[in-house]
């Protein structure tokens, strides 16, 4: 009898499109990153103007200061998470710059994945990020960074850490849309 199952010796066949280029993801990354923190900061102005106009006149400064912190943590851990996890749950699949390139951010079988899923994507991807940061001034060299894209290349699923973790891809699916 024939076995129709994938053997340890035979890679796994997933279902769907390719896995997008390593050079694909990281121009959609610089572009999607460049996006959130542009809402970040909006919506850091858009808080800041809101409490000012509830008006802290007469208010010490250092509860001036603690306030315009709590702002500033608010708006960079709010916007990025809400821009990744929204875009890559709902039908685009993935942010405006995955789209704009043919991307889309699917589950290990091929589906779109859910807000919750897209949630701890997004935060393992900021972990490893912080990991990498942190080796690189602990290190003292930039190829502490490189570690990530060394085992994006030799892994043999070709998957980034955050996607291995959270069982994901990033697949090429057209030439682009919006």
């Amino acid at each position: 009898m024939v076995s129709h199952k994938n053997t340890p010796s035979e890679p796994k066949k997933e279902l769907g499109s390719p896995l997008a280029s390593l050079t694909s993801r990281l121009m959609a990354g610089l572009v999607d990153w460049a996006l959130s923190s542009a809402l970040a900061f909006g919506l850091y102005l858009v808080l800041y103007v809101g409490l000012y106009a509830l008006g802290l006149e007469g208010v010490e400064t250092a509860t001036q200061d603690s306030r315009g912190l709590t702002i500033v943590l608010v708006a960079v851990l709010l916007a990025p998470w809400l821009y990744f996890a929204m875009l890559e749950s709902s039908p685009l699949q993935g942010p405006i710059g995955k789209s704009l390139l043919g991307l889309r951010v699917v589950t290990r079988g091929g589906s779109r994945i859910t807000f919750g899923h897209a949630t701890v994507r997004h935060f393992a991807k900021v972990g490893f990020l912080l990991i990498a940061g942190y080796l690189l001034v602990a290190v003292g060299s930039p190829l502490a960074i490189g570690l990530g894209v060394l085992l994006t290349l030799t892994l043999p699923s070709r998957l980034s850490a955050h996607n291995a973790l959270t069982r994901t891809a990033v697949r090429k699916e057209s030439s682009g849309s919006l």
